[in-house]
């Protein structure tokens, strides 16, 4: 469905003054909050990860949207996409557009570990390994030079909530 462009972000959260920022170690039962943004190729989170199995639980805010040009999602789920925008290859053609994905970055990354949230058992997220945790957007990919061109239409951003739990 189609709206009229307008930049509109979602608001923090009620209880914005006792969120707290990413540490770059999540411990065991710790929790904080990253914005993700809709026109970034990820939203780094800040919070690493050492050793493959590590368990992120991640809760999407409630009543949030972001927008792909004038089409607006409300995560985690994604949509099937216009005719148009299908001619374009998806980064993770197994997900909607604009699912809300997680990953690890690190050197070695090469995209095929991403998970969609709304796809997650109990919001868990096992860690393939080291690297740092990443959320994002899954839109489709760009020219071989500047695959993030299609995101440079996208706006907004969506609030998340991410635990260690186990």
């Amino acid at each position: 469905m189609d709206y009229t462009t307008a930049t509109v972000d979602s608001a923090p959260p009620a209880n914005a003054a006792q969120l707290s920022k990413c540490p770059a170690e999540l411990k065991n039962g710790m929790s904080c909050t990253a914005r993700v943004q809709a026109d970034q190729w990820v939203s780094p989170t800040g919070i690493g990860t050492k050793v493959i199995g590590e368990i992120y639980c991640v809760a999407v805010w409630p009543n949030q949207v972001w927008f792909d040009a004038s089409r607006r999602n409300s995560p985690p789920d994604g949509e099937k996409g216009s005719w148009l925008m299908n001619l374009a290859k998806k980064r993770h053609e197994g997900a909607g557009f604009f699912s809300l994905m997680i990953d690890v970055q690190s050197a070695a990354s090469t995209g095929e570990t991403a998970k969609e949230v709304g796809e997650l058992s109990g919001g868990a997220f096992a860690a393939p390994g080291p690297g740092e945790l990443v959320l994002y957007p899954n839109d489709a990919i760009g020219p071989v030079k500047e695959p993030a061109w299609y995101y440079k239409n996208n706006s907004g951003y969506v609030w998340v909530t991410i635990k260690r739990c186990g």
